[in-house]
């Protein structure tokens, strides 16, 4: 569930969803923990975040995550789409410093970062320096990379290993201007 302002979103987070408060601080605990690590590989790239716990109605108790509204000038609906911009160097720098951040956290961690959804990397700034920020700030620890995806049955970690490994190919070629 999220909702949202002109200038704030709230994110409830439904993994978190206990009628005990001590299971969702729990949640909320180990959500900001991995997070702040997320932060640490990522930095820019990861939209800032701030978990917190809350009492919902009808007694339940969940864990919600509060962001700026970001300014997107492109929401990509997949990783895939993010080759368009193949052309214009700085946008590869900041993809390649994307990567970098997502592959040091997974290699460091085990933790991934969500990159299955649609629109959970935006591009923001502006044409001139360019931005790709990661809006789904829930990270995905490898209990999460265990379970299937609806979609297509594999595990969570599996796509998301794919879709970094595309993302990998699309900087490692360098655009026909550049040869």
């Amino acid at each position: 569930m999220v909702y949202g302002t002109d200038k704030d979103i709230v994110k409830v987070v439904a993994t978190s969803l206990s009628f005990e408060p001590q299971k969702a601080a729990a949640a909320t605990d180990t959500l900001s923990k991995n997070y702040s690590l997320a932060k640490e590989y990522m930095g820019e790239h990861i939209t800032d975040t701030r978990f917190d716990l809350r009492r919902l109605k009808g007694g339940i108790f969940a864990a919600i995550a509060l962001q700026p509204r970001i300014k997107a000038l492109h929401e990509f609906k997949d990783v895939s789409e993010m080759i368009h911009l193949r052309d214009d160097a700085v946008y590869m720098d900041r993809l390649q410093s994307l990567l970098d951040g997502i592959t040091g956290l997974y290699r460091s961690t085990g933790l991934q970062v969500d990159l299955n959804g649609p629109n959970n990397i935006f591009l923001t700034g502006s044409e001139t320096r360019p931005q790709l920020e990661l809006v789904d700030t829930i990270i995905v620890t490898p209990e999460m990379q265990a379970q299937p995806e609806s979609t297509t049955g594999l595990p969570t970690g599996e796509t998301i290993i794919r879709k970094m490994s595309l993302l990998s190919s699309f900087v490692s070629i360098k655009p026909i201007a550049q040869i």
